[in-house]
């Protein structure tokens, strides 16, 4: 089914009518990472992305961090912890870790802004170009749906900054948390 499904999610960001923006990937790529952990329900995948390469702190949405005792999460095959989680964000450490950090965007993003949403749909690495629809409550609603394995994967700006965090999908657009959520998280509020 894999060698189907590739082709098929090449066109799906012109269907959409945006090509993914090839800078902002490029510089943000190397700070992604793949989540996954086996649970009563089968194998799961989600997606990180490094906020302290010091200390190798990965951000990510909290349901793609598991809420069974025992079960073992995985960042990029390593085994990795819970540091702090709300009902919206995780944030995980692995050791040892060398990847870059992204930078988390500042201002607002604005209505129709050109992004790229990023993550590991179905479990490989799949990008989106999106446009911002909407927003809610200071999330960001996006053009287009997310792919099982996208959430917590970072949605990046033409600057190359990360202003939000794939959260879900309803099968007609996808939601993400804005960046002043984020930084909030990260600050301990």
């Amino acid at each position: 089914m894999k060698k189907f499904l590739l082709p098929l999610l090449l066109l799906i960001p012109l269907t959409f009518g945006f090509a993914p923006l090839t800078k902002p990937i490029e510089a943000i790529q190397a700070a992604i990472v793949k989540l996954e952990f086996t649970s009563e329900q089968g194998l799961h995948y989600c997606t990180g992305f490094v906020t302290s390469s010091i200390k190798g702190e990965v951000l990510t949405a909290a349901h793609c961090v598991p809420e069974e005792k025992g079960v073992l999460l995985n960042v990029d095959s390593k085994p990795s912890k819970v540091i702090r989680k709300n009902n919206i964000f995780a944030l995980v450490s692995i050791e040892p870790f060398s990847r870059p950090q992204v930078k988390i965007r500042q201002s607002d993003t604005r209505l129709g802004e050109r992004v790229t949403s990023i993550g590991f749909g179905y479990g490989e690495f799949t990008v989106f170009g999106r446009g911002v629809a909407v927003f809610l409550k200071g999330d960001i609603v996006l053009d287009g749906p997310l792919m099982p394995g996208m959430s917590g994967g970072p949605v990046v700006g033409e600057d190359g900054e990360v202003m939000g965090l794939n959260q879900a999908t309803n099968g007609m657009v996808g939601i993400a948390c804005g960046s002043k959520e984020i930084l909030d998280f990260l600050k301990g509020r």
